[in-house]
């Protein structure tokens, strides 16, 4: 008799699901406003997020707390750092989105897993596993076949994955719960963003100012467009495995290659199918590697434990 999934456990996939299939499908968001340039929509994206954040902290008085992270130097310099590395990660990616390169983005947050476990190793001083090390080489392998074929790094599908790699790296150094983080983060750049756009209005270059209600409320949409997935996430995870999420976040990337060879027809040629190859062949491998130690070390198998840190 099978056993029945328990409520939480459903809501949790369910709200996983939820933030990846958002994560996945931006793009199509993105290129509804590619006419805006992606600096403007980054600070956009900071000043619209910021209003909600504070709107909604205010309303259910998570604003209290703030105050101690806003006076913690240790803290406030680890969030100007991170609150940069999101930002620009949020840039590179809307600029790949609207110049016709979301292939190159979806490859950088299929690597992100494996520069994942490459930061841990550096950073960290973590010990790799057998598998991981094949999956890292293999990944890189693809990469560097990339590389010699066309003569250049694929910079985006490397700062995507290191920008956010990092950023997860600080960010699990700082005491500070998820939504004060966020909202941290927004009121740190959000005087950047705000100088930018009056730049842009005395250069009369501001899009949001010089086009009809019908863009202005798309570009509006970038605040929840970017809540709403964050909090899907943090709902999700703390209600399923962890395993089940390391096997989840793969669909954000693979609905994001579907979009960009099948909805906007990006090229894809037998050169990134070689490198894509590699990238995949070496996320089944560290997937299925991970999944197996998860279960010799729940057994408490002691042939592992010179690996564990």
């Amino acid at each position: 008799m099978e056993q029945e999934i328990p409520n939480e456990t459903k809501r949790g996939l369910i709200f996983a699901l939820s933030a990846f299939t958002i994560w996945g499908l931006n793009p199509i968001y993105f290129r509804m406003i590619r006419e805006v340039s992606a600096p403007e929509i980054v600070a956009h994206r900071i000043l619209w997020m910021m209003a909600i954040l504070l709107s909604v902290g205010a309303f259910t008085g998570k604003l209290g707390t703030l105050k101690g992270y806003l006076l913690n130097k240790r803290t406030f310099g680890l969030m100007m750092v991170t609150a940069a590395l999101i930002s620009a990660n949020w840039l590179v990616f809307t600029w790949a989105v609207t110049h016709e390169r979301l292939l190159d983005a979806s490859m950088g947050y299929f690597i992100n897993p494996l520069c994942n476990v490459f930061l841990g190793m550096v950073f960290l001083r973590e010990r790799l596993r057998i598998g991981q090390t094949v999956s890292v080489l293999l990944a890189g392998s693809g990469v560097l076949f990339m590389v010699v074929q066309f003569g250049k790094l694929p910079w985006i599908a490397m700062v995507l994955p290191l920008t956010f790699g990092t950023y997860g790296l600080l960010r699990k150094r700082i005491n500070i719960d998820s939504f004060n983080g966020l909202l941290m983060e927004s009121m740190i750049t959000a005087p950047f963003a705000l100088v930018y756009l009056i730049y842009l209005g005395t250069q009369s270059n501001i899009v949001f100012l010089n086009e009809g209600w019908d863009l202005k409320f798309l570009i509006m949409l970038c605040g929840p467009i970017t809540i709403a997935p964050l909090m899907c996430f943090a709902s999700g995870i703390k209600r399923i495995p962890y395993s089940t999420v390391g096997i989840l976040q793969y669909m954000g990337p693979t609905l994001t290659f579907l979009l960009g060879v099948f909805a906007f027809g990006e090229s894809f040629d037998s050169v990134q199918l070689v490198t894509f190859g590699c990238v995949w062949a070496s996320l089944i491998l560290f997937t299925i590697e991970g999944i197996i130690h998860g279960r010799k070390i729940s057994q408490g198998s002691p042939e592992l434990s010179y690996n564990v840190k």
